[in-house]
Parts: structure tokens; sequence; C-alpha cells
């Protein structure tokens, strides 16, 4: 028993536990040998007294057992104690490792937990910043460069305060503001902006139309007319711009003829005498050409550019030639056949062309008088006319009364 303990705490034998270890087994010994030498003295007195008193001696050495059983006992217990301390002593450190692992466990899980909730908060702060940038980008994009009209900047006004009133609301929440944007505010932004660039493409074009309005209104001195900003006003200024630029065509070309009409007679000798006074009222150009001393050739010149000439005589009233004047005119109609025609050539070589079939053949019945009055012509200039008017016809007058005698 005490050896099976002794192996159990893992114990090496002491010396005391040696020695009693080998008295015992000796006595053990001894005593079986006298036990046998007892059973066969048998009346042997003298063997039988040895072997009592072998008995004895072995019982003398047996009666010291308990005492070293007991000293071996306590230092069974003692290395037993001693074992078991630091049993406990290797267990507690392990427990004191254990639990700082689990410490150390913890506070790994906790530090783990908190970097992936900074994590998560740092990335659900940057997809709201990006959403933010993502809508003021947007809003700046649809009214950028660009001119926004009073409804459509109030839409947009509204549109940004219902904006930042659901990004205050759901501030932590990227996922519903990410919905909501998509849903609510993009689409809206998208037909505001669509609006906008409609209505600037209608202003600019607006804008080139009433320029070139305006410009073409000022080459003609005429009063430009006023247009509301809406498409069928761009349809209204094409239309006026059409007829400006016609009426400026018309107006070169009438400038064009005039000056080519005004060289050329010159260069006949026709000197100009005025321009019609209703040239400032905007009615057909007319022009008179020195003919005769009592005679010129009127120009006109109509809306269409077209020309007419003809020959008569002067005068400050308006009146029928009478008999005698109108056979004087009927001979300068004749001479003046032959000008017509150069003049006609000389305007077709500068790519003016005279109507053809209106022209009327020299005669009484088609001579006429012209108003000086009716044109530009300074007083002095008027009393030279008549004065040299009046002389040659006192001059044809003698002429006829001569061959009448």
């Amino acid at each position: 028993m005490l050896q099976e303990k002794i192996s159990q705490c893992d114990i090496k034998s002491p010396e005391a536990y040696t020695g009693l270890h080998k008295k015992h087994e000796k006595s053990s010994s001894e005593f079986s040998e006298l036990l046998s030498k007892a059973g066969a003295a048998g009346d042997n007195e003298n063997e039988l007294r040895q072997a009592v008193d072998g008995l004895q001696a072995v019982r003398a050495t047996v009666s010291t057992f308990s005492l070293s059983c007991a000293e071996t006992r306590e230092l069974i217990v003692s290395n037993y104690v001693s074992r078991l301390s630091d049993d406990i002593s290797t267990l507690l450190q392990k427990i004191r490792e254990r639990e700082e692992e689990e410490q150390e466990k913890v506070r790994a899980e906790a530090a783990r937990k908190a970097a992936e909730t900074e994590k998560k908060r740092a990335e659900k702060t940057a997809e709201l910043q990006k959403l933010y940038d993502t809508a003021r980008r947007k809003f700046a994009e649809t009214v950028s460069s660009r001119n926004v009209p009073e409804k459509q900047a109030e839409k947009l006004n509204n549109l940004q305060e219902l904006w930042a009133e659901a990004s205050e609301t759901h501030a932590g929440d990227p996922d519903y503001l990410r919905s909501f944007f998509s849903i609510s505010i993009e689409p809206k932004i998208k037909k505001i902006s669509a609006d906008i660039a409609e209505w600037n493409s209608l202003l600019n074009e607006y804008n080139d139309r009433l320029l070139t309005y305006e410009t073409l209104c000022q080459q003609l001195g005429a009063v430009p007319a006023r247009f509301a900003l809406t498409e069928s006003s761009l349809v209204h200024m094409d239309s006026a711009i059409a007829d400006l630029r016609e009426a400026i065509d018309l107006r070169e070309q009438e400038l064009y003829i005039r000056k080519s009409i005004d060289e050329i007679m010159q260069e006949m000798g026709h000197e100009v005498l005025g321009y019609g006074k209703s040239d400032y009222s905007g009615a057909d150009h007319r022009a008179l050409y020195r003919f005769a001393d009592n005679t010129a050739i009127g120009v006109t010149i109509d809306e269409d550019n077209n020309v007419c000439m003809e020959l008569g005589g002067l005068d400050t009233t308006d009146r029928e030639p009478d008999e005698r004047e109108a056979m004087m005119l009927e001979e300068d109609m004749k001479n003046f056949c032959s000008d017509y025609r150069m003049i006609k050539e000389k305007l077709k070589a500068r790519g003016i062309e005279l109507l053809e079939g209106h022209e009327l053949p020299p005669s009484a019945e088609y001579s006429q008088i012209l108003n000086l009055t009716d044109y530009d012509i300074d007083e002095r200039t008027m009393e030279e006319i008549m004065t040299s008017g009046r002389n040659t016809a006192s001059q044809e007058e003698k002429k006829h009364l001569t061959i009448d005698k």
C-alpha cells in the first residue's frame, strides 16, 4: 500500500523508507524461517527456545515499524502536499495564462469590432459625402453658364430645399438618401435641366434673330417691332427678316440703278435738275434730267425697280400742254428716241434692262407737262429753267409767226 502511494505521488524512496523496507523483508524472511524451525523442533526444548528467542528478536524489530511508518507517512504527506502545491501553482499559472489569453482575445475582438465599426462609419461617411457631392454637382450643372427662367429657377430652388430637408432628416442613412435622390430628386433635376436647355436654345435663336432684325431695320431706317419670346415669334421674325432683306436688296438695286442712270445721263450731257420730293416719304424714286431749255427727261423707279422714262415740258403747276406745246414736245420726243436707245444699251451693259413693250411712239397725243415743284430744286435753278423756257417759247412763237406769214 505504501509503495503504491509513493508511486502515485511520484516520490523518490527516502532512506527511512528504504531501510524500513529492507527490515520488513528481512523480518518476514526470518519469521517464516523461525516458524519452520518451531514446527520442525517438536519436543526439542532447545530448538524451540531458540525459535522463541528468534521470534522475540523479530518482534523487537517489528515493534519499530509503527514509528518508522509514521515518519515515512509524514514524509509522504509532506512530499504529496509539496507536489500538490506545485501542481496548484502550476494550475493557477495556467489559469492566469488562460485568463490572460481570454482577455487578450476579448480585447482583440473588441478592437476588431471597433475597427470594423469605424470602417463602416468611414465608409458611410464617404458614401454620404459622395452622394452630397453628386447632388451638389448636378444642381450646379443645371444652372451653369445658362440663363434660367424664373419658373425653372423656382422649381429648382424648391427641389434643393426638399433635398436639404431629406439630408438632414436621414443624415445617417445613405441607402435611404440614395434611393430618395434617384427616385425623387434626380429625375426632376433632369426635367428642369432639359426645360432650361430648351429655353436657352429658344433664347439664343431669339437673340440671333433679334440682332439680325434690328440691324436690318437700322440699315433701312425702320423702327423695329417688338416680338415676344415664343416659338411662334421666331416664325414671325424670320418672315420679317426675309422682308427686310428683300427690301434692302431692292434698295441696293435701286441705288445701283439710280447711280447708273445718273452717270449715263451725265455722260450724254443731261444734267440732273433734281429728285422727286416724294422720295422722303418712301414713294417711288423720281429724277429730272435736262433735255432742252424747256424740256426734261423724267425718270421713275417703282418699288419693284422697274424704270420708266418720259419726256415732258416744264412748268411750276400741274397742267396739260397746249396745242403748240404739244407739237413742240412731239419734235423733242423724236429727237430723244436716239438718246433713249443709247441710254437703254448703256444700262444693259451694266446689267439693267428696261421693260420691253412699254415704249410709246413720239406723238403730241402723249405729250405732258412736268411740274418742277414736285422735285427738290432750289429756287434759283427753277427760275433759270423757267426763264430759259420762256425765251425758247418766245423764239419758237416768232419762228412760227414768220412761217405763217
